[in-house]
């Protein structure tokens, strides 16, 4: 097992509140799985992967265990978590506008952050960047080395996070709705590389979406939140074709009246 979370549970407080966001997610990601994690806006999708990770202040108080490669991230120092974070468990995040420095170049981004986990020169981590630049179909790698991220399109700074996450080769992926900023081209682009990493390199994947269309594509598992508990978990297809929440039947009937509206309005359309 990679990847064991128990009974994780997350309070946001201060000194005159406290307040429950997280109640008892329970969850497990084998080697070369990819876990869906799917919810409406403020279910507490980003916020479980963030706890994981150690990406939440000191404001809010994370208990329960997360078990990576037999060691409990949640008692690790923050030193010894930031040498997992990147190298062994990497985020491609939701926005990428605000992901990367506005002080640095693109290329200053990405030699630092391979230098450190990779140990290699500047110039040796620039090359290797190039060369994913191609899978990702990004173009021209000396031009955006230069450019500030405010220089790039949201899409653009998207396919350089993931570029990132995927040159670090690390065991699990956490990948928090990273098509969000891309058009439907670049989204197809980013899951067949997502699934070809996968195969090549026997990595994990948690994906965050609250589209059903690209976990049933992905995911081997499902986890349903809902305000910041957990109400289905199972295999992908048992949870999307047998939904026994009411919730996640909900989020499903509400995604095919979506699309069979959308099927009407462009037939409508083409017969006029």
């Amino acid at each position: 097992m990679l990847l064991e979370v128990k009974d994780l549970n997350v309070c946001w407080r201060d000194h005159k509140n406290e307040i429950q966001l997280l109640k008892d997610i329970t969850f497990e990601v084998e080697r070369n799985q990819c876990l869906g994690i799917l919810g409406e806006s403020g279910s507490g999708k980003s916020l479980t992967c963030g706890a994981i990770n150690g990406l939440l202040d000191e404001s809010f108080q994370v208990t329960g265990n997360a078990f990576f490669e037999n060691q409990d991230l949640l008692t690790l120092k923050k030193e010894q978590r930031r040498k997992i974070r990147g190298k062994k468990i990497a985020m491609i995040l939701q926005s990428p506008m605000t992901a990367f420095n506005p002080l640095f170049t693109i290329g200053g981004h990405i030699a630092e952050t391979m230098c450190m986990h990779l140990q290699c020169s500047c110039k040796e981590a620039l090359d290797q960047m190039a060369q994913v630049f191609q899978r990702v179909n990004l173009s021209n790698p000396k031009m955006i080395y230069a450019k500030y991220p405010h220089e790039l399109s949201g899409g653009m700074l998207q396919r350089i996070m993931i570029s990132i996450a995927l040159s670090l080769q690390p065991s699990l992926i956490i990948a928090d709705e990273p098509t969000t900023a891309i058009d439907y081209v670049s989204q197809k682009e980013v899951i067949s590389e997502l699934q070809m990493i996968r195969e090549q390199s026997e990595t994990s994947i948690i994906f965050i979406s609250h589209d059903l269309s690209l976990l049933s594509h992905l995911a081997d598992q499902i986890m349903v939140l809902n305000q910041g508990q957990m109400v289905e978990y199972g295999p992908a297809q048992d949870v999307i074709r047998s939904p026994k929440s009411e919730h996640t039947q909900h989020l499903i009937q509400t995604r095919r009246l979506l699309v069979q509206r959308f099927n009407h309005y462009m037939t409508n359309q083409h017969v006029s």
